[in-house]
């Protein structure tokens, strides 16, 4: 039984004793004729006759003999006597079988071979007398080439893995095996190789967590854990494999290049594809696939000789791979493969890391598309595709928003499309690339921007990390960022559901006070039926229309209209009566439009000198009831749509204002209606026709329609100082200290009092409400204005946005507001001094006019650019020029100017010569200001000198609000002829009314309307006038129900108060 015992390990030293006979002796033994007895009487003359190989192959047997006592004895295994005797048998009768076999001897002869290499390279000089030392043999190990043995060997063990892999062919899974041999051995050589080893550690330390593990732990203890092949099994399977080798490939992804002499990204992707799909059923069609197109190239280079892949495995494979026909072999594979083989997660997972649950329903939804779903097909369709256009700069690659959110996965809740759970639903995502285009002398900054439709469990910077894949190579190395468009969540936004509440207290307000009159004109309401009547009457017919409109009377009807009760100082004066109205105001051209006394329908005549009935009814309802009242839609509604206005007023004046807020809407049409928000998405299909607008004369002017706000300001200079001159008279006859506080009071208190809740609730609106109304592939991922108002809304309550924060304000076009409150009150300083001294007050306004050209030139003189890049917002230009009151307030000085000359100027028709000769120059004048920029701007044109600029920036505009005082001055003196028809004509009354409203909402209709959009704008001429059409249309409609909610009420709680 010892004998037998220690058969097992004394065959082994008999392979190595044939290795030592020689070849006669050998070919002697491997004779079959001999007996059992001349077996052993040759070996015992070989020993005999070899003493130091006799010594060691005893010394070899001793030790087996002890090594196999040791084992057996006191039963310190669990293999009995009976078990070691029979697995030595089987050695024994085997081992004659396996030295045969054909394959283990040409893996003997592999390894004899490269030992034998080895060996010489070493250059060691030895004979067959002497034996190798342990540094010798430690030599030859540093030499040996254990990885081209290996894969020799591989080779040569071809049939037996073919017989294992049950495939006729393996020759491509053993050239797969060998590559990955010889990675993993030069990846072990390589500085990389403790970055993989600390990716191996964090990938099964997660797996570690994640097994459960850890809980089992703190519950059972340790004890389990003696079951260590369980323990590592577990870990492995709770630990994301797949991830562990592609971070480990990205690793050592630059060593693996440098060794392949190449990119080795195909060769990898092939190889996970071999190591993950072996048991899925399309796994082994992706591997026919690869090897049918690798065999079919190969046979074609080759002529089908195997000896070049089995010499030069590494050369020829690369090689191979070069002139398959790639495009043919992906789209099969991508019929039966999977997207996580295609998409591995491969990428930096330190810079573009992935949600797990976020890669693994996009591959989901990838696989759901190769499988012809329909719902995928959808998804597909709903993707943004390349348009065309691109030239012009159609870089808009949209796809479907609407089409992309309706969708519904269609998975049922057991199934599972790649390796996980079913997804939950779809977002909209915009991919954006930027870059600079250089066009006509000017940087432009552009971007591709790509609408995507992803799973919903998705970020923009899981969407990022996924386009970052090394599958995309570097076809996504420009990428910029992704930003997933969210719906704004109005339950959680608490200011927005504040503003719905004061708007619905308003609304309440108005069904209060409607319900209220309705009740009174009926008769419900006892002893008020007459007079309920009569104030309806009363707005019907406009006599409440008068209290603000910035009409010119003629002086003799302005004093009478002055008077309430006498002609001692009212203490209403200065908010009713015409004479007395301290503003009136519109709209400018950037940002806003003031209300104005015609323009909000108040009537000084008939506020001031109030109806007896009137007045005792208000005596009886109270105050509550009256302001209730104050919102009725009867009352308001004929207050607005009134046409009529009070005799011998400057009627042109509501047609001015009509036509210059429309004028404001389209060239805002452009800044918010199309090119607003630009720096990050486009509306635009063909954004750089942009380049050329300024080249064609027609477009300028819609250019010059910058120049509309000091229209507004000419306007709102001219009607304060014509309505209050009258007024300073009558203070300066009863100049005490008490009049004066009181004018003061009544001065500011009727203006803000006018402006402030309108203006304020606009605003709200706009940061507020904008985000939760906007829905659509251009919605902002941020409202940058929203924090902007959060945090500089005070600067817009002090109207002094023009001046403070004014990169960052919250409603960019009420810079215009700021200005003209700043010019109004500077004004009153100026009123007290012409009440002094006219000549005093004229040269202040004359001196403060020539400030305002001065440093408009001189600004201009260091600020460059054009009218393509001078309003963005945190430009130079925009700034320290066109929105800075100390260059504006020439326009507004103009105006004052000009009411001071039409209050001494009594109104009467010249000699037609003067109209002609007035007309000609004024029309002359402005035409060639608003068209001279044509010379520079048109195609070829010379550029203009810092000095030209700057003349022109000085002149520009004092001398087109001196333009727009001739139209006043000649529509006013009966020589306007068809001009004054046309801007006097009733119907633009109601609408003159509105323009502070719309001015004040313009904007936000804009920029809610191009959030909204689902499809690009394609910019022509027919479009536009389509588009401003539209603006004008809505943005009137919109000022009507603020005018309607707000800003009339106010007008009549103004005569509660004061």
């Amino acid at each position: 039984m010892e004998n037998m015992s220690c058969s097992s390990f004394v065959s082994v030293i008999a392979v190595c004793i044939v290795a030592l006979f020689p070849q006669n002796s050998v070919s002697i033994i491997d004779g079959h004729n001999l007996s059992h007895a001349e077996k052993a009487a040759f070996i015992a003359e070989y020993f005999i006759q070899h003493e130091v190989e006799s010594h060691y192959v005893f010394e070899s047997v001793i030790s087996s003999r002890d090594l196999a006592q040791h084992i057996s004895s006191g039963n310190k295994t669990s293999a009995t006597p009976e078990l070691l005797d029979a697995l030595s048998s089987y050695i024994l009768v085997s081992l004659p079988v396996f030295l045969r076999n054909q394959i283990v001897q040409g893996i003997v002869e592999v390894f004899a071979d490269e030992a034998g290499n080895a060996y010489q390279r070493t250059n060691l000089k030895l004979d067959s007398s002497q034996t190798f030392s342990n540094d010798d043999i430690r030599l030859i190990c540093s030499e040996f080439d254990y990885v081209r043995a290996l894969t020799r060997s591989i080779t040569t063990a071809k049939p037996l893995i073919q017989q294992y892999r049950q495939e006729n062919d393996s020759t491509v899974y053993i050239i797969l095996l060998n590559k990955a041999i010889e990675m993993t051995a030069y990846i072990i050589s390589t500085p990389s190789f403790q970055t993989v080893m600390d990716i191996v550690v964090d990938e099964l330390s997660q797996g570690f967590m994640k097994s459960g593990l850890p809980e089992r732990i703190a519950k059972e203890g340790t004890g389990f854990l003696n079951d260590i092949l369980a323990i590592v099994k577990t870990v492995i399977e709770s630990s994301n494999i797949q991830r562990l080798i592609s971070r480990s490939y990205i690793a050592s992804k630059p060593d693996l290049d440098s060794l392949y002499n190449g990119d080795t990204f195909f060769l990898y992707a092939t190889l996970m594809s071999a190591i993950f799909t072996q048991e899925e059923a399309a796994g082994n069609i992706i591997f026919q696939i690869i090897e049918a197109d690798f065999l079919k190239t190969y046979n074609e280079k080759y002529n089908g000789d195997i000896e070049y892949l089995l010499n030069d495995p590494f050369n020829t494979y690369g090689n191979v791979l070069k002139e398959m026909d790639l495009a043919a072999t992906v789209l099969p594979l991508l019929g039966s493969g999977g997207a996580r083989t295609m998409l591995p997660y491969n990428s930096s997972i330190e810079q573009d890391k992935i949600s797990e649950v976020c890669y693994d329903d996009t591959m989901d939804f990838i696989d759901a598309v190769i499988g012809q779903k329909e719902w995928a097909l959808q998804l597909l369709d709903a993707q943004g595709k390349v348009p065309s256009g691109l030239l012009d700069g159609n870089w808009n690659f949209l796809g479907a928003m609407d089409q992309c959110l309706d969708i519904k996965p269609d998975m049922k809740s057991n199934e599972v499309i790649g390796n996980t759970r079913r997804p939950a639903g779809t977002r909209f995502c915009r991919v954006v690339i930027p870059f600079i285009q250089n066009l006509t002398e000017e940087e432009i900054y552009s971007r591709v921007t790509w609408g995507v439709c992803v799973p919903d469990t998705c970020t923009g910077s899981d969407v990022y990390g996924i386009l970052k894949l090394d599958a995309f190579g570097n076809y996504t190395e420009a990428l910029g960022y992704v930003e997933c468009i969210t719906e704004s969540d109005l339950a959680q936004d608490l200011p927005a559901i504040i503003t719905l509440i004061v708007i619905g207290f308003i609304v309440l307000l108005m069904i209060s006070g409607s319900l209220y009159v309705a009740m009174e004109t009926r008769g419900f309401i006892s002893n008020n039926h007459e007079t309920v009547n009569r104030e309806v009457d009363i707005a019907s017919k406009d006599e409440y229309t008068k209290d603000n409109d910035a009409d010119l009377k003629r002086n003799e009807n302005d004093d009478n209209n002055c008077k309430r009760n006498g002609t001692n100082l009212s203490e209403h004066y200065v908010q009713y009566s015409e004479c007395n109205k301290p503003v009136l105001n519109i709209p400018p051209n950037n940002d806003e439009v003031q209300p104005n006394a015609a323009a909000n329908g108040n009537d000084s005549t008939t506020h001031a000198m109030p109806n007896a009935n009137v007045q005792h009814k208000r005596k009886k309802e109270g105050v509550l009831i009256s302001i209730i009242k104050a919102f009725s839609v009867q009352i308001n509604i004929p207050k607005i749509l009134s046409t009529n206005t009070a005799s011998g007023t400057v009627r042109c004046l509501h047609g001015i204002r009509f036509v210059t807020i429309t004028w404001v809407i389209l060239i805002h049409s452009y800044a918010f209606g199309i090119i607003h928000n630009h720096s990050q998405v486009w509306y635009l299909a063909n954004p750089l026709v942009i380049l050329t607008l300024q080249q064609r004369f027609s477009f300028h002017g819609v250019m010059a329609a910058n120049s509309a706000v000091d229209t507004f300001f000419m306007m709102s200079g001219m009607l304060l100082s014509y309505t209050q001159l009258k007024n300073m008279q009558k203070l300066k006859a009863k100049l005490t200290g008490s009049n004066v506080a009181q004018y003061v009071f009544h001065y500011f208190f009727h203006r803000i009092w006018r402006l402030t809740p309108l203006y304020v609730m606009v605003l709200v609106i706009h940061a507020t409400l904008t985000e939760h109304i906007s829905s659509g592939p251009f919605l902002p991922s941020v409202f940058q204005f929203r924090n902007s108002c959060k945090k500089n809304w005070w600067t817009n309550m002090l109207y002094i946005n023009n001046i403070v924060h004014q990169e960052e304000q919250c409603m960019g076009w009420s810079w215009y507001l700021a200005n003209d409150m700043q010019f109004y009150i500077v004004s009153l300083v100026i009123l007290f001094l012409m009440m002094l001294k006219m000549q005093i007050g004229i040269l202040v306004s004359v001196m403060l006019l020539l400030v305002g050209m001065v440093n408009s030139g001189l600004n201009r003189y260091e600020i460059q650019g054009t009218q393509l890049t001078n309003f963005d917002s945190d430009s130079n230009y925009w700034r320290d020029i066109y929105i800075a009151p100390w260059c504006r307030v020439g326009a507004y000085m103009v105006g004052i100017l000009f009411g001071v000359f039409l209050q001494k100027q009594p109104r009467k028709p010249f000699n037609k010569l003067i109209g002609f000769a007035g007309w000609t120059i004024a029309t002359a004048v402005a035409l060639t200001l608003k068209y001279s920029l044509y010379s520079f701007n048109r195609e070829g044109g010379e550029p203009w000198s810092k000095l030209q600029y700057a003349i022109y920036e000085a002149f520009d505009r004092p001398v087109w609000a001196m333009c727009v005082c001739w139209v006043v001055f000649a529509c006013h003196n009966y020589m306007g002829g068809p001009v004054d028809s046309l801007l006097s004509w009733r119907g633009l009354v109601p609408l003159s009314r509105l323009t502070f409203a719309a001015y004040l909402i313009h904007p936000v209709v804009m920029i809610i309307q191009g959030s909204s959009r689902f499809a690009t704008h394609y910019l022509s001429d027919y479009s536009m006038i389509y588009l401003n059409l539209g603006h004008i249309t809505v943005s009137f409609m919109a000022a009507f129900v603020l005018s309607l909610a707000l800003e009339s009420p106010f007008i009549t709680l103004e005569k509660l108060l004061v």
